[in-house]
């Protein structure tokens, strides 16, 4: 977008007057975020500050790979640069604390997997019962459809991806429980309604799925070391063996992406262990990672990049009464203990619009309507869902959190109002002169 003198432009009706700040010497960029909640450029400084300024709501401009919070009509300068750099304007959004929704799922049965696809799509399986169905949503969890998968099985994994502009939903077969070995899977194409078969290229007691750079990755235990990849959600193949003899149980995707550096990683984490593993070309070759900081029946693991900017891995442990989780923010070389507002069962995390999201699933199987959010990975705050259920599954999508509960027709969906319109300027401030 072209700078020009008179910043911002009217957006919605209203016209804003605010001139750039009295000493700016130009106006690098100004823009409005009107449906898209983030955008990007290069600018290039003189060796000064610039100056950061919103209308309307706040936003988060990352600069160079340092984040600023701007609050609407505050103006925050910047350190100096005097390169072309990347600069990002992202919506800063609300707290999720109240999830919005109570929904009913179409079958009263053991959901315990969910992830969310394009324009409001969902699916979940139920991966602690043997069982061939599944159930949909195009319209963020609150509607559901009923779905048939291609074969009956403890579907344990499922992870939403793409290949170039096709979404694809990716199943396999399995779970902790169940201790069936299998090569069964399963892929969609239309948002979770219909269900095609495939054919993992080993078995094992596939319990966790994650997509990133192109790549699903899937793991599992029984046998212990097991990793499939595929790179168009059906045809798989065989990743290396996982660096340790352990039950695998959950699998995460994270891209830190600072402007600086941009570095794909898979982590996984174990079950009764403290064992992690790590790779950086999408299950080819693996390490070891650090330790988690106790030993639990960890079940899931996410990556956010944090409004500090700072690349955070959150893992939770859903097989344990417990209110210990962990965090890295070295791409899982070390993990450190973090507490979650109340002792209970934290089966699924996932992360969204600046924030990390986990459900709880209930203390020795009882219904509850806790949940729990963070901005940074490791200091957390209660939050409340709008119907009881033993809450196993969570994912994002669409600007929106979905969870599913086991046993029952238990969802609900935590839709957070996009905090647009918002008018943005990047002005540049006075030559530094040396």
């Amino acid at each position: 977008m072209a700078g020009q003198s008179n910043f911002p432009l009217s957006y919605q009706g209203n016209i804003f007057t605010t001139q750039p700040p009295v000493n700016s010497s130009a106006v690098l960029w100004d823009g409005q975020l009107v449906s898209s909640t983030t955008a990007t450029t290069t600018i290039t400084g003189n060796g000064g500050v610039a100056y950061l300024w919103t209308a309307g709501n706040s936003a988060i401009f990352t600069i160079s790979g340092i984040n600023y919070t701007v609050a609407t009509g505050v103006v925050v300068t910047t350190t100096g640069f005097n390169s072309s750099v990347t600069a990002t304007v992202t919506a800063n959004f609300p707290a999720p604390t109240l999830w919005s929704y109570s929904t009913t799922l179409p079958s009263s049965t053991l959901w315990t997997n969910i992830a969310g696809g394009f324009n409001g799509a969902f699916t979940a399986l139920p991966g602690a019962s043997s069982s061939a169905i599944a159930a949909y949503s195009i319209n963020n969890g609150i509607n559901w459809s009923l779905a048939t998968l291609p074969s009956t099985g403890y579907w344990g994994a499922l992870a939403f991806g793409t290949q170039g502009a096709q979404g694809i939903f990716a199943a396999a077969a399995g779970w902790y429980g169940s201790g069936s070995i299998t090569t069964s899977g399963a892929y969609s194409i239309n948002n979770g309604a219909t269900w095609y078969p495939s054919t993992m290229a080993s078995g094992a007691s596939w319990n966790s799925i994650a997509f990133g750079n192109n790549t699903f990755v899937a793991v599992g235990g029984w046998p212990g070391r097991a990793c499939n990849i595929t790179y168009n959600g059906y045809e798989w193949i065989n990743g290396t063996a996982l660096p340790a003899s352990t039950y695998w149980s959950g699998i995460g995707f994270g891209n830190y992406n600072n402007g600086i550096t941009n570095t794909p990683y898979f982590i996984a984490v174990s079950w009764a262990d403290v064992q992690t593993a790590i790779t950086s070309n999408g299950g080819l070759t693996w390490t070891a990672g650090g330790s988690l900081p106790a030993t639990q029946y960890w079940t899931s693991v996410t990556f956010g990049n944090t409004s500090a900017n700072i690349g955070t891995w959150v893992a939770v442990a859903g097989g344990s009464n417990s209110n210990t989780g962990a965090y890295s923010t070295n791409n899982g070389a070390t993990w450190t203990s973090m507490t979650l507002p109340l002792t209970n069962y934290w089966w699924s995390v996932s992360f969204g619009n600046g924030y990390f999201m986990t459900l709880a699933g209930g203390q020795n199987g009882s219904a509850n309507n806790y949940s729990a959010y963070s901005a940074n990975g490791y200091t957390w705050t209660q939050g409340s869902i709008t119907t009881n259920a033993i809450w196993t599954g969570t994912a994002f999508a669409n600007n929106n959190f979905v969870g599913v509960g086991y046993n029952s027709t238990s969802s609900a969906t935590n839709i957070t109002p996009l905090p647009l319109p918002i008018a943005f300027g990047i002005y540049e401030g006075p030559a530094a002169i040396y």
